[in-house]
């Protein structure tokens, strides 16, 4: 395994880790809402992200290409 391989999987295991933390958070939540103030999870997760996976996927991607990995 290159370091690239080794990166990109430390990265996405991190972000599973981050997932799984935060499903447990919704979850408990998840009781509490009422029709008016439901969340998606995907939205949830967005929201304490700060912003979508799709667009953290491609700045990963983006940093190895600079490091030149």
């Amino acid at each position: 395994m290159d370091v690239v391989d080794f990166i990109q999987l430390f990265l996405k295991a991190k972000e599973k880790e981050f997932e799984k933390t935060a499903w447990e958070f919704w979850l408990v939540q998840y009781p509490n809402f009422t029709q008016e103030t439901f969340v998606s999870f995907n939205d949830f997760l967005e929201n304490l992200n700060g912003k979508s996976y799709e667009k953290k996927e491609q700045e990963q991607g983006f940093y190895i290409d600079q490091v030149g990995l």
